[in-house]
């Protein structure tokens, strides 16, 4: 076994996640002085479970969580987990990888992991008791422990020695033990305190027992007094019940004979009416028909005067239209002559007009002939002066370009001679960059393949491990829910056990002695009380406690003997008293057929479950008792039937066959045994589901913690290589960007050289080309320029003649144009005279035909009127015909309507009389109901008294009269409640304290001894303990003796020492001293000795324990920072040869013991506050004087430096 890694994050300066991973052999950790070296033995400790901030280099435990720095916030916790290799089980786990991890919270909540389960400090201490590497072992040497072990701390050396001798976790169970034993004896003390007190308690509680039982005897001799009364004033109630039902029977017949003859009177009535409603019905249909012709000869009226009206409006209105027709006519003759003198002035404008357009045509055609003339001259003038003109200018330019390309021809043909050198230096310097740009390129994407590959591997690994960790913290949130339902059920479910077998249960105490002989095994012939006995649905259960009454704790038992063996006990231990019901010799009375009635659920027998065995004493319990939904339909039926014995409802009530209702809100004594009993069956049915739950949940959660373990050890992995690969990116990137860099520059220059020199030739070429176009362009346009002067001299005297011609001709054209236009505006006027006097009379020809045709539309229309108002006089003198008719036929119904009522009122006063005399009667039978249902009322109470207070089924108790008097009954109650008032206050609960208490006294005189008992074991385990202790601890210390004055002899050769105790008899309680004499000196204490001196003497009994009890691995703290050179040589030597057996950590700044190890970590702190381990080689000499004191001896050996195990995140 070894330490493989250690994980801190947010542990003192370790403020981001910092992974340690460590390989057998010697691991060195080296830093310059507050880098956080010491912080990573601290973190040993820490995990490993210490509790003292001391140890830790603090004054309390909350500064172990990074506080913060100027770039980084204070973490809200600190974690540390250290891994061990456990191949070879040398831990007592089956597992091959064991990580102990702590979690502490700024809040003060601290938790401690194993393999990253939640569980105890204590459970930890015990894993690692005896292996050396626990909180107290030797595995962790601190910078103060060498001086715990020189300056007489002799505790320290004993820890170790016990610790090598596997004795802590016997001093362990050693020290559980006695405070075991310790709490056992006063225990004992305690209880005979107890027992002594009771027994000063038993005389007196004796006495008021036997009082109590006299007061009891009265009080039963009491109640059966009292029963006998209630059932004298039973007899009485029934009696005096009978005879007033018999004077209501008497006055229900009276009224029945009334409510024949109101029947009959009724009768006559509904025919009388019937007869009263056909003459309303027949008057009131000729009173509709008589207003009916009224309305009609209104209506017949009225359109008659409406039709009169219209004929006078009518031929008023043909005499309007007639002389409006007159007036258009005479305006249609002025109409037509003013269109005629508008035309004839038309005409003579219209020859004016065309006699104008011939004169100006003429003037039109010698003004363009004059126009084109000019335009011709001017033109050909224009043609020679822009021509002379663009001679010139070309000219000009042809003289100035071949001045320009001479100079320029000479500028190039110097520039060419100069560029020729530069030209061949860029392109070598530009294909050489090429070559080693190309290279690094073919690096950089072999390196970011490998990089894209194992990110999208890394990706979808952490994918997995997210979706682990959210299905591992849903099935943890489910599993606590799960497992806190099956506390709660299961709490539940013990409640209703002992609630079922306490004196809270509602069981008798008689009934709870009897089953108790079952339970014992001595009555095995009893089966169990009728509640327990029977499954009921649910719903049913209020009214079969019900209907079972005190029944429901009857028990059943095998045969009649078995019964009386029971009532025997009972009566032998005065254990109370029980109803049973042997099966041998009950008998089952006939079974009721379910009722077909509304509400009724059924028979109660047939509404249970129960084994077949029982049927005879289920039937007689329950075969002759019917389960109805509510009272009213039980009411309902037993109005009609009473072949029952009782009727209860869903909710309790009690409706017997006399006729007796039970109700209310009273608790009955036996009510709940069924409900417990249902709710306890429920409960372990959800129990047996849920605990199925939890055990697949708990599988399921083992294998996400297995399956999480080897995603993070494969995440980490990979982040490893991502980052090394990256890093080995970065470098080969930044050598392409500057190699790109400074191509691209050279590129550019080559190019731009080249393009330069190809454009210099080119231009070069193109100049002498243009030289000798624009010598041979000069001298033609020299010739051209001379012919242009000459032609322009001969047209500029023609112009003014022609100009002179156009504007007289302009000027004649001009005066005609007006003329003409006055002549169209007059026209247009004129056309619009035509217009609107055509429009006015053709508007009045219409007017005229529309109103002629009016006219004759009026007189056929006054026509038709006259008709009409003809027919309608008609129709008025008929229908007042039919008005008369009617009005006589109304008379004769009417005589007959009022004989009809007088028939209807003699009726109703017989009718009245008789009611009067109904409504005396029912009066009186009321009063009796009333007197018959207070009778009622006190028999209910009476029975309910029995039922209820009593406990009495009344079917089977008899009503006959015991005594002679009400008075005697009286009398005797009164006598014995005498007797009971001389006895005085008696103590209820006397008996049962009593019982009680002498119980309570045998069981504690029990316990004193079973205490006694075990107290003298716990002493034999102490003895025992120690025993075996003695022998461990003085083999091991001989071992250990030897082995130190071995080890002392090689690091002080000349010298020796030894280890003995100050006092051999007693090995557990003596102190260890350590006994040396140095090379050429005496004897002496370690005080004399110097500082080296006593380290190496330290280091001594330190190599002496590993040699005999090797521990799994072994941090030293700058144990040899006092240590010359010499000695320091030995020291490493020393450790060299306990590497095969211990993994050791060496936290050092000597160059020395760096020279010894295998590995090296460097811790460095930034200037950000964080420390962090980083990458050293041992041939950088500048990069070691960052992290040692010493400057010599380094370059002799060249070791590995693996620190690239060593990984760090930053927190988010």
């Amino acid at each position: 076994m070894y330490l493989k890694s250690l994980e801190l994050m947010g542990f003192k300066s370790f403020g981001r996640k910092t992974v340690f991973d460590f390989t057998p052999g010697i691991t060195a950790i080296i830093g310059p002085n507050g880098s956080g070296k010491s912080n990573v033995c601290d973190a040993i400790r820490w995990v490993l479970g210490e509790q003292s901030a001391k140890a830790l280099r603090g004054t309390k435990m909350s500064e172990v969580i990074f506080a913060g720095s100027s770039e980084f916030k204070a973490s809200a916790f600190a974690q540390v987990k250290l891994t061990l290799d456990n191949e070879d089980r040398a831990m007592p786990m089956d597992y091959s990888e064991v990580s102990i991890g702590r979690q502490l919270f700024r809040s003060g909540e601290s938790n401690y992991f194993v393999n990253n389960t939640r569980t105890l400090m204590s459970s930890i201490k015990e894993m690692l008791m005896d292996t050396g590497i626990g909180k107290d072992g030797y595995s962790v040497i601190g910078q103060g422990d060498i001086d715990d072990i020189i300056f007489q701390r002799t505790q320290s050396r004993r820890a170790l020695i016990e610790e090598a001798a596997g004795i802590t976790k016997f001093k362990h169970r050693k020290q559980n033990t006695l405070t075991k034993l310790g709490h056992t004896r006063t225990n004992i003390t305690r209880l005979r305190d107890i027992t002594s007190e009771i027994e000063g308690q038993l005389g007196p509680l004796a006495e008021q027992a036997e009082k109590t039982r006299k007061f009891q005897a009265l009080a039963a001799e009491i109640r059966q007094l009292e029963i006998d009364l209630i059932l004298y004033d039973l007899n009485q109630l029934n009696g005096e019940f009978e005879n007033i039902n018999s004077m209501r029977l008497g006055l229900l017949a009276k009224i029945e004979e009334i409510e024949k003859f109101l029947a009959e009177v009724d009768a006559r009535k509904a025919d009388a009416r019937v007869r009263f409603a056909e003459f309303e019905s027949v008057l009131q249909t000729r009173q509709d028909e008589v207003k009916g012709v009224v309305v009609q000869i209104d209506d017949r009226r009225r359109q008659m005067a409406a039709l009169r009206e219209d004929i006078k409006s009518q031929q008023a209105r043909s005499q309007a239209i007639l002389e409006e027709i007159d007036g258009i006519e005479s305006l249609l003759l002025d109409g037509g002559q003013e269109i005629t003198d508008a035309e004839n002035r038309l005409k003579e404008e219209e020859a004016r007009e065309i006699e104008l357009s011939a004169v100006m045509a003429d003037i039109d055609g010698n003004i363009e002939k004059v126009r084109s003339e000019l335009d011709k001259h001017l033109k050909e003038q224009a043609h020679d002066k822009d021509s002379a003109y663009n001679v010139a200018v070309k000219l000009a330019e042809r003289r100035n370009r071949i001045t320009t390309i001479n100079q320029q021809i000479q500028i190039l043909e110097r520039q060419l001679e100069k560029g020729e050198g530069d030209v061949a230096s860029a392109q070598t310097h530009v294909d050489k960059l090429t070559n080693e740009n190309n290279r690094i390129a073919a690096e950089i994407a072999t390196m970011r393949a490998e990089i894209e590959k194992n990110r999208a591997l890394l990706s979808e690994e952490m994918a997995r491990l997210n979706k682990i960790e959210k299905d591992y913290k849903k099935t943890e949130e489910e599993l606590t829910g799960v497992s806190d339902q099956v506390k709660m059920f299961r709490a539940r479910s013990n409640l209703l056990e002992e609630l079922r077998h306490s004196s809270e249960s509602g069981i008798f105490r008689g009934v709870q002695a009897a089953l108790a002989l079952k339970e014992t095994g001595r009555l095995p012939g009893i089966h169990g009380i009728v509640g327990e006995l029977i499954k009921v649905p649910a719903g049913y259960e209020i009214a079969i406690e019900t209907a079972l009454g005190g029944s429901i704790q009857d028990i059943i038992t095998q045969d009649s003997e078995t019964a009386k063996a029971a009532i025997d006990s009972l009566k032998q231990n005065k254990a109370g008293r029980a109803t049973f019901l042997p099966l041998d010799i009950m008998t089952a009375p006939p079974a009721l057929g379910r009722a077909e009635a509304r509400g009724c659920l059924g028979v109660a027998l047939e509404l249970i479950q129960f084994d077949a065995k029982f049927y005879t004493v289920m039937s007689n319990l329950l075969g002759r008792i019917l389960i109805f939904d509510t009272l009213d339909n039980a009411v309902e039926y037993t109005r009609k039937n009473r072949n029952f014995n009782r009727i209860v409802t869903l909710d309790g009530e009690i409706v017997r066959s006399s006729g007796a209702m039970t109700g209310g809100g009273e608790t009955r004594k036996a009510g709940g045994i069924l409900s417990r009993k249902r709710e306890q069956e429920e409960l372990e049915e959800k129990l047996k589901a849920f605990e199925s739950k939890e055990s697949k949940l708990r599988s399921l959660l083992n294998n996400l913690i297995k399956e999480r373990q080897v995603l993070l050890t494969s995440t980490r992995e990979r982040d490893d290589a991502v980052r090394r690969r990256e890093q080995s990116l970065g470098f080969f990137e930044s050598s392409r960007d500057k190699n790109a860099q400074e191509l691209k520059t050279r590129s550019e220059e080559y190019s731009n050289i080249s393009r330069d020199r190809a454009e210099m030739t080119s231009r070069l070429e193109t100049l002498k080309t243009e030289l000798i176009q624009a010598g041979e362009e000069l001298a033609a346009i020299e010739k051209q320029h001379e012919e242009l002067a000459g032609r322009l001299n001969a047209l500029s005297g023609r112009e003014g003649a022609i100009q002179t011609r156009l504007n007289s001709l302009t000027a004649m054209y001009g005066e005609r144009k007006l003329e003409m236009a006055q002549i169209v505006e007059r026209k247009k006027a004129i056309k619009k005279e035509i217009d609107a006097a055509t429009r006015r009379r053709r508007d009045a020809a219409e007017r005229k035909d529309r109103a002629a045709a009016e006219v004759d539309r009026l007189k056929v229309l006054s026509t038709d009127g006259e008709g009409k108002v003809a027919e309608i006089q008609a129709g008025i003198d008929e229908l007042e015909k039919r008005k008369e008719a009617l009005e006589s036929a109304m008379e004769t119904i009417q005589a007959d309507y009022r004989r009809m009522s007088k028939e209807l009122d003699q009726l109703d006063h017989a009718y009245q009389s008789r009611v009067r005399i109904e409504d005396s009667t029912r009066k009186k039978l009321s009063e009796l109901d009333v007197k018959m249902a207070e009778i009622k009322t006190h028999i209910s109470t009476k029975e309910g008294i029995l039922s209820g207070e009593f406990n009495l089924d009344l079917e089977t108790i008899a009503l006959a009269n015991k005594y002679e008097s009400r008075d005697e009954l009286a009398g005797r109650i009164n006598q014995r409640k005498f007797e009971q008032e001389v006895l005085g206050s008696v103590n209820p609960l006397a008996i049962e304290d009593y019982e009680k208490t002498k119980e309570r006294y045998d069981f504690l005189n029990s316990q004193i001894a079973d205490m006694t008992e075990a107290a003298d074991s716990l002493e034999q385990v102490i003895a025992e303990i120690e025993k075996i202790s003695s022998e461990r601890f003085l083999e091991t210390f001989g071992q250990i003796s030897v082995a130190f004055n071995d080890i002392f002899e090689i690091l002080f050769p000349g010298g020796s020492g030894m280890l003995k105790l100050t006092d051999p008899a007693t090995p557990l309680e003596s102190d260890v001293d350590i006994v040396c004499r140095l090379p050429g000196k005496k004897l002496s204490t370690l005080e004399l000795f110097s500082g080296g001196e006593k380290a190496l003497i330290s280091l001594a009994l330190l190599f002496s324990i590993l040699q005999v009890k090797p521990p799994a691995f072994c941090l030293l703290d700058e144990v040899e920072a006092a240590l010359d050179e010499a000695n320091v040589r030995r020291f490493t030597r020393m450790l060299r040869s306990f590497a095969d057996k211990t993994q050791f950590l060496v936290i050092t700044h000597n160059k020395e013991t760096m020279q010894a190890v295998d590995v090296i970590y460097g811790v460095t702190l930034q200037k950000s506050g964080i420390s962090r381990p980083i990458s050293i080689r041992l041939e950088d000499d500048d990069k070691i004087k960052e992290f040692t004191v010493s400057k010599a001896g380094m370059r002799e050996r060249n070791y590995a430096v693996a620190a690239a195990g060593a990984t760090e995140e930053k927190l988010q």
